[in-house]
């Protein structure tokens, strides 16, 4: 598989969900999660110098029928292969351009401290998750309060299952034994990948992610020697000037698209 941003998503929701490969493409489920976008998507495999985005919505259609989808989301195999006029032919359909950054680094660089007390730690019994919610809603969320403490609800009980099944890992940072920042990350052939690094909305721009992802991805290294640690950051968000800081460099983009009704 070319991309590794997608490979890598993948190995996840085969823990997660159901992967179904056709010729053309993979069909990604997650059941337990129907209301995530990016957890009920098409994955397409071969790209030509155009494409028919009328058949690639009805296949979407037709493999989520039976979920009433009130969204469509498409990924690609190999981001080079998307040229302007693929782009083009999406958005005169309604999707939105989706660009990320697949970073990787395998040496990571010691980030200035941070700026008040914080103990890192693995996040391993019950009590460990304590506070997990008020890191992750933030007052920025996209829908309403009560569609953003479900889907957070859910994606909490789907990381607690995927800890107690060993195939992810994840850390929490403390600060007056309140949980203030937090992520996941699992290891696969040589591979580490982040997952959903966040930090508690009053606790922000005190240094506290750059050192958790450094706690974090110096265990892994140092218990997995040669590993590459990997991160998707949004192309246009700040958080990717943060992990490249600490060492992390671009190797790949990841395109998809995404429409939902609002």
């Amino acid at each position: 598989m070319r991309s590794i941003a997608y490979k890598t998503d993948l190995i996840r929701a085969t823990y997660e969900g159901i992967v179904d490969e056709f010729e053309d493409y993979f069909v990604i489920r997650t059941p337990s999660r129907k209301g995530y976008l990016w957890g009920n998507y098409i994955l397409i495999k071969k790209i030509e110098k155009s494409i028919d985005v009328e058949k690639w919505i009805n296949i979407y259609k037709k493999e989520f029928a039976n979920d009433n989808p009130w969204f469509l989301t498409f990924g690609f195999l190999d981001a080079k292969k998307v040229s302007d006029e693929i782009i083009s032919e999406f958005q005169k359909h309604g999707l939105t351009l989706i660009k990320s950054e697949l970073l990787s680094c395998s040496d990571l660089k010691k980030p200035e401290a941070t700026k008040i007390e914080i103990i890192f730690r693995e996040i391993i019994d019950d009590k460990d998750w304590d506070g997990w919610m008020e890191v992750h809603l933030d007052k920025s969320w996209q829908y309403s309060d009560d569609s953003g403490y479900g889907f957070h609800s859910q994606l909490l009980e789907n990381n607690k299952n995927l800890v107690a099944k060993k195939f992810m890992r994840r850390f929490g940072a403390y600060a007056d034994n309140k949980m203030v920042g937090e992520l996941g990350i699992f290891h696969h052939s040589g591979i580490g990948r982040f997952d959903t690094v966040s930090t508690h909305q009053d606790y922000r721009r005190l240094r506290i992610c750059s050192n958790l992802i450094y706690y974090t991805g110096n265990k892994i290294l140092n218990e997995n020697a040669g590993s590459q640690l990997i991160i998707v950051a949004d192309e246009d968000y700040f958080a990717k000037n943060i992990y490249k800081k600490l060492g992390f460099e671009l190797i790949e983009e990841q395109i998809g698209f995404q429409w939902y009704e609002k």
